[in-house]
């Protein structure tokens, strides 16, 4: 049996941001386009590798089509080829400023990934200066917190990002385990259940609301 003092640990799970589709259009840049739309198709069907391909060709065509390095850089994440990642971004940011907000985003997560926790809070700071309302840049801001030790200021940028997207399933489930970790079983027991009603099959915060009701089960008994 799991003992119950053991500790959770929070979703390291980041959320990227795509550069749009574009729709293609009857000039000489039509293929590296459609090179770059088929490359984000692939990469939502799963083919990362055929995507990486389609991209590359876009890149070929077309040496300043930003959007397919942004696009690059997001499979080369899920690749774990961060610092790949993060030259396609910064690429891609030259090309096109208008492009900060989902190029600080997933460069964050990437510097994340290497354990740059303070230059990935940095580049989040940035896409909730210019998008308040990012939900993903509280979810991705509140791991990089949380892995600095900082669980108040990650507490905050979870609830924030809940507040902005209640289906947000990462950013509750993590809240939870902040909860659960720091001995409010009830709050951990209300965030895993709404969890539960957004995603059935989730089963750590299944394992979550289990351990949260027995702790608060047990608590009753002692105060008895």
């Amino acid at each position: 049996m799991i003992q119950m003092k053991t500790k959770y640990t929070i979703l390291i799970t980041f959320t990227f941001t795509f550069a749009a589709l574009i729709a293609p259009f009857a000039n000489a840049q039509t293929s590296a386009r459609e090179y770059q739309n088929r490359g984000v198709e692939k990469t939502r069907n799963g083919d990362l590798r055929g995507a990486i391909g389609d991209l590359d060709r876009a890149i070929q065509i077309d040496p300043k089509h930003a959007d397919a390095y942004v696009n690059r850089g997001i499979i080369k994440s899920i690749l774990e080829d961060y610092k790949g990642a993060i030259s396609d971004y910064e690429h891609a940011l030259r090309i096109d400023p208008n492009l900060a907000e989902p190029v600080y985003n997933n460069r964050g997560n990437a510097r994340r990934k290497l354990g740059d926790n303070q230059g990935a809070i940095v580049d989040l700071n940035r896409v909730l200066n210019i998008n308040p309302k990012h939900a993903s840049a509280y979810l991705n801001r509140g791991i990089a917190r949380h892995s600095m030790g900082d669980n108040e200021g990650a507490y905050a940028d979870f609830s924030r990002a809940i507040q902005i997207n209640p289906k947000l399933v990462d950013a509750t489930y993590n809240r939870a385990i902040l909860r659960y970790n720091s001995g409010d079983y009830e709050g951990a027991l209300i965030d895993a259940s709404r969890v539960i009603e957004i995603a059935p099959n989730h089963s750590n915060a299944q394992n979550v609301r289990k351990f949260a009701r027995e702790k608060m089960k047990r608590q009753t008994l002692l105060d008895q």
